[in-house]
């Protein structure tokens, strides 16, 4: 059975996965080249799975999923008995499959958070209203994880056509680095990357304004009054690179490295596993997955009117477990969960038990790469 996914690009970290779901289906990946200037890149040359290279037509220089793509050319060289959408209104070629459907006779199924910014209001959002007409439309929809599809489930005519594929890493590799850590010692690492500090916090991300890391040197400088010996790695680059080491000057911050852009994932995974807690201030997303695949804590804000608006990975969050959602806005009060942690050992090691055990049960490759592959095979035999 021929299957078809459309994706506007492969970014890095979906390689494995449809290398994975290649392994277990016959499936063709279609995708095309990224917007210029956006960060993310298609990884055309890098691909080890089937995969076919179509136009991406951008109808805006700024907005990178204002698109619209060659569906059709695939469609008539493969002939597909199910096709899987990347699902967001601004894909606009999502109208093409669904007009093409009756003539090629496929199952259409699109895959996506299913709705912006964690709220779904089709009563007031003409946009919503939209979303649930599509979602109606199809043959299913594979969503990221179980919060979306309860949702979701109040609203659709259908609730038996919602799956969920819980979103994750490559946790197999991200696993295996930690074990080459383990082998090589906490300490051992610490002196290769100059980090010599008792407690160790980390950032890894884009330095946009709405990642709020000068919320987090906030918060740090409030947790060093009390834990003089320790320090931030602030992994990433972006727009406010400069500003925000400007804020650390100013502020008299000490044991505050700006590491610039790390892509190789042994170095993020040092970095990790030498970490006591990840702090995330802004939205949290496959960031929680890659901490917890290090026994990292993960410690971010409650949404507030204004954000931050968390990806369905904070369903993998639970607080006081696998670390803490504090209330929005309150740099004290993060900074005083932040020390309380680090002064609790016994905590830290509950912590990190329940994390590995998250990791098992919710957020593994497997676990992903399974759920897609039964919701396929439930649409194609079932749906009419």
């Amino acid at each position: 059975m021929k299957i078809l996914i459309f994706q506007r690009i492969i970014p890095h970290y979906r390689i494995p996965i449809f290398k994975a779901l290649s392994e277990k289906m016959d499936i063709v990946v279609c995708h095309g080249k990224e917007l210029p200037g956006a960060f993310l890149k298609d990884e055309e040359g890098n691909l080890n799975f089937p995969n076919c290279f179509i136009k991406n037509w951008y109808l805006s220089k700024t907005k990178e999923n204002l698109v619209v793509q060659n569906v059709v050319a695939p469609i008539l060289k493969y002939h597909p008995k199910v096709i899987v959408s990347e699902f967001s209104l601004g894909i606009l070629s999502i109208w093409i499959l669904l007009a093409l459907r009756p003539l090629f006779r496929y199952k259409l199924i699109f895959w996506s958070h299913g709705y912006k910014k964690r709220k779904f209001k089709p009563q007031d959002s003409f946009c919503d209203r939209v979303r649930l007409w599509l979602i109606n439309a199809s043959d299913g929809i594979i969503l990221y994880g179980d919060e979306a599809r309860k949702v979701l489930s109040r609203h659709v005519k259908h609730p038996e056509k919602l799956f969920v594929a819980p979103n994750t890493l490559n946790t197999n590799e991200l696993l295996q680095i930690r074990s080459r850590c383990e082998q090589e010692g906490k300490q051992h690492i610490k002196n290769r990357w100059g980090l010599n500090h008792k407690y160790i916090l980390i950032f890894i991300g884009r330095l946009l304004k709405d990642k709020q890391v000068d919320f987090l040197l906030r918060v740090f400088k409030e947790v060093q009054k009390k834990l003089i010996d320790s320090g931030l790695a602030i992994v990433g680059d972006g727009p406010e690179r400069n500003f925000l080491q400007a804020l650390t000057r100013s502020m008299n911050l000490k044991n505050v490295y700006f590491l610039g852009e790390i892509t190789d994932i042994q170095k993020t995974g040092e970095l990790l596993y030498i970490s006591d807690l990840m702090i995330i201030p802004g939205r949290l997303g496959l960031s929680v997955v890659h901490a917890f695949c290090f026994d990292t804590p993960v410690i971010s804000q409650t949404e507030g009117p204004n954000g931050p608006f968390h990806g369905p990975e904070v369903e993998y969050m639970k607080s006081g477990k696998t670390g803490f959602l504090t209330p929005c806005g309150d740099i004290t009060n993060m900074a005083k969960t932040i020390i309380d942690i680090l002064s609790n050992p016994t905590l830290i090691e509950r912590m990190k038990f329940n994390i590995r055990k998250t990791v098992k049960e919710r957020c593994n490759l497997e676990l992903m790469i399974n759920k897609y592959f039964e919701a396929i095979e439930k649409v194609s035999k079932h749906c009419k």
